[in-house]
């Protein structure tokens, strides 16, 4: 098994956030490559300090006018403060659907776009190598 140590499911490995067979392949790798250990090792010593850094900072606080023009902008429920709301509170949000919409289209609009960039580039090679096989015709004669 080769993984690249920038591999982001490494990160997701040592934050606790990878589950199933993405699990079971990144902790077999990491078992068989200390490359792979050392990083691991050092997204968690990085994690850590970033943690602490930011615990040690004041969280900004916002006036009431602030929280009720973000909630209405997201069009979320009163948030308390202080209170983290949980993923699933999240998906209802305006951002949310937003996102599904994107997730949703985007093989479709991809598809559309790489046909699209494929029929110019057809579009415009073809008089080149039309005239290309008119001169080797010409040469061959």
């Amino acid at each position: 098994m080769n993984i690249d140590p920038n591999d982001p499911r490494l990160t997701a490995f040592a934050l606790g956030e990878l589950n199933g067979d993405d699990l079971t392949e990144i902790a077999n790798a990491i078992d068989e490559s200390v490359e792979l250990q050392n990083a691991v090792d050092e997204i968690r010593t990085t994690a850590d300090h970033l943690t602490h850094a930011l615990a040690s900072e004041a969280a900004p606080i916002l006036n009431p006018e602030q929280r009720q023009r973000i909630e209405s902008a997201a069009g979320a429920a009163a948030i308390e403060p202080g209170v983290a709301t949980s993923p699933a509170a999240a998906s209802t949000s305006g951002l949310a659907k937003n996102v599904r919409f994107v997730r949703r289209f985007s093989v479709p609009i991809g598809l559309a776009a790489s046909l699209a960039m494929a029929s110019g580039a057809w579009y415009t090679l073809l008089p080149s190598l039309s005239r290309s096989r008119e001169l080797s015709k010409a040469n061959m004669m």
